[in-house]
């Protein structure tokens, strides 16, 4: 489970394996690196084996010396996209769009405000998860990972009340915000 501060997540970093996705919300780009080394325990941990091959975009983060000298230290062969051909990485730019798309609609038909987008995303990795997929014939991608057996009754959305206050700052515009307006 994500411990979040409400409004204050400037990015995400999405880590997939074996078609479950794993959502970080990051108030700064330079944590990759910690949430990486998180994610890389806790997938070692769970299944018994270890990480061999990463692959990233080539952006700073990703790239840093302290990032890739921890690659290198532990055996992990880091296989860089070509900049701005995203075709490279076509699953994982695609649903990274689902996921933003899913979270856009959340935000949009609850009428709150693009500062729960970090949340909204954060829901929208979970409910994905627990999805049907055809990569997993019969299972979703939560059941291929765990082994377990989906446990759905706590998805119910009707009696969900929520309350917020929050101080005016300065607005962002952020990748959420609706597309269009409904007048």
């Amino acid at each position: 489970m994500l411990n979040l501060k409400v409004g204050l997540s400037t990015s995400c970093l999405l880590l997939t394996i074996k078609l479950v996705i794993c959502g970080y919300v990051l108030h700064r780009k330079n944590q990759v690196y910690e949430k990486f080394r998180e994610w890389k325990a806790a997938v070692e941990k769970s299944t018994g084996r270890k990480v061999k091959a990463i692959r990233t975009d080539t952006g700073r983060e990703f790239t840093s010396r302290e990032f890739e000298s921890y690659l290198t230290t532990e055996g992990v062969c880091h296989d860089l996209t070509i900049p701005n051909i995203p075709e490279q990485n076509g699953v994982e730019e695609r649903m990274n769009r689902t996921l933003v798309e899913m979270a856009r609609s959340m935000l949009v038909n609850s009428k709150l405000p693009c500062f729960f987008g970090a949340e909204a995303l954060s829901t929208a990795t979970y409910l994905r998860n627990r999805s049907p997929s055809k990569a997993v014939a019969g299972m979703t991608p939560y059941e291929a990972w765990s082994g377990r057996k989906l446990q759905v009754d706590g998805l119910g959305f009707s009696d969900v009340k929520l309350m917020y206050t929050f101080q005016r700052k300065r607005e962002r515009s952020w990748m959420l915000n609706p597309k269009s307006a409904f007048w």
